[in-house]
Parts: C-alpha cells; structure tokens; sequence
C-alpha cells in the first residue's frame, strides 16, 4: 500500500507540474497518466474511497504516512507547495474515473484558481460545475501540538459561543464600571 501511495502522488505531482507546462494533447502524458491511472484503481480496490493528502510536507494516502525518499523529495515539496498555494490540503476520489475524465481532470485543475476567501467551497463549487463530482477537495491539515485538545465541530461550536459571552459580558463589566466612576453612559 505505502509503494503504491508513494508511486501514485509522485505521478499525480509530475502530471500536474506536465499539464501546467505542455498541451493537454502532448504524447508526454500517455505513460504518466496510464501508470496514474493504474495505481489509483488499484488503490480504489484496496481502499475504496482514495485521500490523497500532503500535511505539513508530509505526503500520506489515507491515514497512511508515505516515506520520502530522495527521489521523491521533490515531488512532494512540489505537491505540498501547489496545494498550500490553492488552499488545499489534498484531494479525495470518491470513485474511479475513466482514464479520459482523469487526464481532463488533471489537465484542467492544474491551471485552475479557486477562491482566497473559501478555495475548498470554491474548488467544490468548480469541481461541480466541471461534471467531476467523483472529486473532493480536502482543506489543509495540520499535526496537532502535544497536549492540543481535540474538539468535534459541535464542541468547538459551543466553547465559541461560551467564549463570545463571556466577552460581552467582560465588556459590559468595564463599561458598566466606566459608567459608575462618571465617565457616561458609553451602552447607550
């Protein structure tokens, strides 16, 4: 599994790096994308759903850590670095392509922009409107720092809003302090 992660982001590097530089018709890609191709099918088979992930400079297929060789190196600095540029983490396949959707998927989303203020709602929206609703775009990770609590959406939702009141009522004590030394009614 780790030599077919390590094979499949080392080809999806050099193919993005490819179509940003040649035709999407040049006979450069029949090999790469073939050899592409071949090992995110047989990483659908071992896996199902394919997350292809960069964090912190770290590349890893799922929750499975890939070594970085010297050969790789590059590659993944690249991916790493093209994918912190578009405000993504990685990208999830959901299904197997046909190599043809591939080939245009790749050569399409290697030029493309999305959004600064939201680039995984707008790399969704795009995504939708270029028929590849077999893709996902997954936002940048990061390692948590040792002893970094973990919160579920919904824990972290409530402790925002905790926080949020306790500001407003910080500032209602200051205010109401202000109020009460003759300074003014500063709420009203």
């Amino acid at each position: 599994l780790r030599e077919q992660g390590h094979l499949a982001l080392n080809l999806l590097s050099q193919l993005i790096r490819n179509y940003q530089l040649y035709s999407a018709d040049n006979a450069i890609f029949e090999r790469p994308l073939a050899d592409f191709y071949e090992q995110l099918t047989g990483l659908f088979d071992r896996l199902g759903e394919v997350r292809l992930v960069v964090v912190e400079g770290q590349p890893y297929v799922g929750d499975l850590r890939i070594r970085i060789d010297a050969t790789s190196a590059t590659a993944v600095t690249f991916l790493g670095q093209w994918l912190e540029r578009h405000g993504l983490g990685g990208w999830a396949f959901g299904k197997p392509p046909s190599r043809e959707t591939l080939g245009a998927f790749l050569s399409l989303v290697s030029r493309a922009r999305f959004r600064k203020t939201d680039p995984v709602g707008g790399a969704r929206i795009w995504l939708r409107r270029m028929g590849f609703d077999w893709m996902e775009p997954i936002p940048p990770q990061r390692f948590r720092e040792e002893g970094e609590e973990v919160l579920d959406e919904d824990d972290g939702l409530v402790r925002a809003n905790q926080a949020f009141e306790q500001g407003v009522s910080a500032a209602r004590g200051f205010f109401g302090m202000l109020e009460k030394t003759g300074v003014g009614s500063v709420l009203d």
